[in-house]
């Protein structure tokens, strides 16, 4: 499944979006044929992936935006096509599933959007069923000084951050961030065990996130998706459908060489997300 899973994420460039995934999927463990909850979809982009790797898997997507959900239907329109996906617009504090009805769930950086976040993870907890895993990603509050160094700097020495715009940087729209103490609190209250904790990506590019949000700018003012699917991460391709001596392809290559080092990264270094696998 491993190189199945690399060629689906070939265009993910979003370095610390590309191995979140990469966790995630692997983690979930699926037989193919279960149940499975994303809570707090977004445009759809794990529920793609899954669905390319397992396409007899039953997924139930939810979130609370109509903007993400309008995106979400519009990135898998072939796939809701079938009866295996259904989306819907629900908060993960409110679900309205019935108690033990998914085999697994997971939530990618989104209890930081959420007012209660002991209220989803209850949720989530009564949903699944006993043993099963519940998979999140969340910020983390000590991320690295190289990803967003503007807040690392205000965050350090004057105990703020900037809460919105484009220097916002890894705070923006966030209500918080977590460290692995006040998330394991969090679970504590929600009475879940857990299986794994592990930083997710410490080296990185300088300056990462706005290079990635001036870049992801760039792409939507010009139009670029629509004209180059190498920069589209839900296309997907069995072979790499751009060259390494390309820019993207040299950027690629920089980017791997250095991501390669967030192999084996202990927990406690500073990441730019915190990654938990927890059961019922």
């Amino acid at each position: 499944m491993k190189k199945l899973l690399n060629n689906i994420l070939q265009n993910t460039h979003d370095q610390a979006l590309r191995r979140r995934a990469g966790l995630l999927i692997s983690n979930l463990n699926l037989k193919g044929d279960e149940k499975v909850l994303d809570a707090g979809c977004g445009d759809g982009y794990y529920i793609k992936i899954l669905l390319e790797i397992y396409p007899n898997l039953e997924i139930y997507g939810i979130d609370i935006d109509p903007k993400a959900l309008e995106a979400a239907r519009r990135n898998l329109e072939k796939e809701l096509r079938t009866k295996k996906l259904k989306i819907y617009e629900k908060s993960i504090t409110e679900t309205g599933f019935q108690d033990n009805f998914f085999d697994a769930a997971f939530s990618s950086e989104v209890l930081e959007h959420v007012p209660n976040d002991i209220e989803a993870l209850n949720e989530i907890k009564r949903v699944i069923k006993v043993d099963k895993k519940y998979i999140v990603t969340v910020p983390n509050y000590n991320f690295p000084f190289m990803w967003d160094p503007i807040n690392w700097f205000l965050q350090k020495f004057f105990n703020t951050h900037i809460k919105k715009g484009f220097f916002a940087g890894i705070w923006n729209q966030h209500i918080r961030l977590y460290t692995i103490d006040t998330f394991m609190n969090l679970i504590s209250k929600a009475d879940m065990k857990t299986d794994m904790i592990r930083a997710v990506t410490h080296y990185s590019l300088p300056f990462n996130h706005y290079l990635l949000n001036l870049g992801a700018r760039i792409l939507h003012d010009t139009n670029i998706l629509k004209k180059d699917s190498s920069f589209n991460k839900f296309e997907i391709s069995n072979k790499k459908n751009y060259s390494k001596i390309s820019l993207l392809g040299i950027y690629n290559s920089i980017v791997g060489l250095i991501d390669s080092k967030n192999d084996n990264i202990d927990a406690s270094y500073p990441s730019v997300s915190l990654f938990f696998v927890l059961r019922k």
